[in-house]
């Protein structure tokens, strides 16, 4: 289940201000990154993927922070869909910016979380 509107403006304006970043934020490009992100993932576990894709292509959402914004999305879908997450902010800042500038799809997002998360309880180790 993706975030409201609501909860993604409550977000923003802690992130806002602890990271100092402009205070405005775009609804409807936050309402169609939504819509995308709801669309491209029928399994609620490409959810962060999803979300991240959808939000780095719509930077109009977060004009003063779309990266830093789109980076905490992702991780927060991560563990509201029930899956840890083995990467950094780092990484997905990359992804981010691969996104914006249309150098990585959909499915190459996909793919690179599907290698880094799972579900809780599960260690990962062999």
């Amino acid at each position: 289940m993706t975030p409201t509107l609501n909860e993604i403006r409550a977000a923003y304006t802690v992130v806002s201000a602890r990271f100092h970043l402009s205070t405005r934020v775009s609804e409807p490009a936050i309402r169609i990154a939504l819509a995308e992100a709801e669309q491209l993932s029928p399994d609620p576990f490409d959810l962060p993927a999803a979300t991240l894709f959808a939000f780095a292509r719509h930077a109009r959402a977060f004009p003063g922070g779309f990266r830093t914004m789109t980076v905490l999305l992702a991780e927060a879908q991560c563990s509201r869909s029930g899956q840890h997450f083995s990467g950094t902010r780092q990484e997905l800042g990359d992804w981010v910016r691969r996104v914006a500038v249309g150098t990585a799809s959909f499915d190459d997002v996909r793919a690179w979380f599907g290698d880094r998360l799972m579900p809780f309880g599960e260690s990962g180790l062999s």
